[in-house]
């Protein structure tokens, strides 16, 4: 059946939820007469990583079990024989298999003693101990924070895994069983950086990073709050929050933040550098169980933000190779300088200089078939030392350049992505026949066309960074639906960046007329 998720649910929500068991110890599948139950199809993260089989397997009623842990039951309804469970995680998976068994985290137990060796079972039933695991219960444990995806610019609406029962007699296979398992779907909790910006001297300005791809910018001495909606039936109250600020600080509060009200609990976690970083929040059950949320920041010396604008002329939903005009396009790709000043910090300049200032993923569905391929463009820089900006060879040379090895040249044009000194014009000229030294799946890197390697962008300026014409084609009947990613990537301030996406079509080349018609 369909469970409905609270509509106030926050980062981890999503809108419905399958849960594969409306009962404790239903049938999740079956194949032949083996049959799995769970002990709940829908389970929250798990608080830290430490599991303790012996205390999880003294736990004889299901439903006292921690709300991170699910029980998985075999059976083999009918057969009279003997019979062996072969458990095992599909992937993509998530969580960790352990055993129903009396092992506390560290122990094992002998199911063959040979010679010279043991082989059995442990706890934590990693690949090489799953195999010798043949008894007909299992636990599962929830995946911790880590587990989060670490693009934050969408919301996570949890997830799940999928495992698989084989059932035998000796050599005979008896059947086969799928359970599918959430996690993190009921309840939520959103974690929130403060940007550095006070508002009117009193007001804290906190993101949450939706919808950013850059994340949030925040300053050395950051401040994180949190946001919890409780599950539909949770373990009881949270007890602790704890912040991780990515780069190693940490910080475990109790529920409650005077200085932020809307937030349930905060804290500061500092850093100790600058850079792209990746924090988590756990809101803590007494049970180990968690609600989890991350959020990416980058932490910066300045407050900055960049603003990537692509304009066509014309622009046009769909354009016509054949008809005059609509086979072309003017392209401007524009960057703007979006920094401001804030309480904690100046606004940045915005410097760009060296390999892959600009990158444009193409991905083109025509006739049923989709490919996808990307585009880099760089300023001119030393071709193994890439972060130097040049305009002419002696500048990647001893004694200009310290950091450069010998022999290395100025990249000014457009040249092949691995043999670089190869030049090109399209990604046809960085493979055979026309560059014989080229290796498989060589792309064309376009070099902006620039009197400066190093373009410096002041706050509240912008500046016009690719103009050019393109020629538009389709040799195809069908017409082509496109879709064009572009992203910028400054060299400073690092961890800013931007993307924006152009979406439209091209005709088909009509298609030949055949006789009599």
């Amino acid at each position: 059946m369909w469970k409905r998720v609270p509509a106030n649910a926050g980062r981890q929500a999503c809108c419905l939820v399958l849960v594969a068991l409306a009962q404790l110890g239903a049938a999740s599948a079956a194949s032949a007469d083996v049959t799995v139950g769970v002990s709940r199809a829908e389970a929250l993260y798990s608080s830290d990583a430490m599991i303790d089989c012996s205390k999880l397997h003294a736990i004889t009623d299901d439903t006292k079990l921690p709300f991170n842990v699910v029980r998985l039951r075999a059976a083999a309804v009918g057969e009279t024989g003997p019979v062996t469970f072969h458990w095992s995680m599909l992937k993509p998976a998530a969580g960790t298999l352990a055993a129903d068994l009396d092992l506390g985290p560290t122990d094992q137990t002998a199911a063959i003693d040979g010679m010279c060796a043991e082989f059995g079972n442990a706890c934590v039933l990693t690949a090489d101990r799953l195999r010798f695991y043949t008894e007909s219960s299992i636990l599962w444990v929830a995946p911790t924070c880590d587990a989060l995806p670490h693009k934050t610019a969408k919301p996570f609406p949890g997830g799940a895994t999928r495992l698989r029962l084989k059932a035998t007699s000796g050599k005979r296979k008896i059947g086969v069983a799928n359970v599918t398992l959430g996690y993190g779907h009921d309840g939520s909790v959103t974690l929130s950086a403060w940007n550095g910006t006070i508002r009117d001297h009193t007001v804290f300005v906190f993101e949450d990073g939706i919808g950013s791809t850059s994340g949030v910018a925040v300053p050395a001495n950051a401040i994180f709050g949190a946001k919890a909606v409780l599950p539909t039936v949770a373990p009881g109250p949270i007890t602790t929050y704890e912040f991780d600020n990515g780069a190693g600080g940490t910080e475990t509060v109790n529920p409650g933040c005077n200085a932020f009200s809307q937030f349930d609990a905060c804290a500061e976690v500092d850093y100790r550098t600058a850079g792209r970083f990746l924090p988590h929040v756990a809101a803590r059950f007494d049970d180990g169980s968690a609600l989890c949320d991350n959020v990416a920041d980058h932490v910066l010396q300045c407050s900055g933000k960049v603003k990537l604008d692509v304009d066509t002329k014309p622009k046009l939903g769909t354009y016509d190779p054949a008809k005059p005009g609509r086979d072309r396009v003017h392209l401007v790709v524009r960057v703007r300088n979006q920094s401001r000043a804030t309480e904690a910090l100046p606004a940045c300049i915005v410097v760009l200089r060296g390999q892959t200032v600009l990158s444009c993923t193409e991905d083109v569905h025509v006739g049923g078939v989709k490919d996808s391929k990307t585009t880099m463009f760089d300023l001119p820089h030393c071709s193994e030392t890439a972060d130097i900006p040049c305009l002419t060879n002696p500048e990647c040379a001893f004694p200009r350049c310290r950091e450069c090895v010998a022999d290395e040249v100025c990249l000014t044009g457009p040249h092949c992505s691995g043999t670089v000194r190869q030049a090109c014009t399209h990604d046809s000229d960085c493979s055979m026949p026309a560059c014989p030294h080229c290796a498989d799946n060589e792309t064309c890197v376009h070099v902006i066309n620039s009197t400066d390697p190093e373009l410096v962008i002041a706050p509240g300026d912008s500046l016009d960074i690719v103009t050019e014409d393109v020629v538009l084609k389709n040799a195809f009947g069908d017409t082509a639906q496109m879709s064009d990613t572009w992203t910028l990537t400054p060299a400073f301030p690092v961890g800013v960046s931007d993307e924006t996406t152009v979406r439209y079509r091209i005709r088909g080349r009509p298609q030949p007329t055949s006789p009599g018609q």
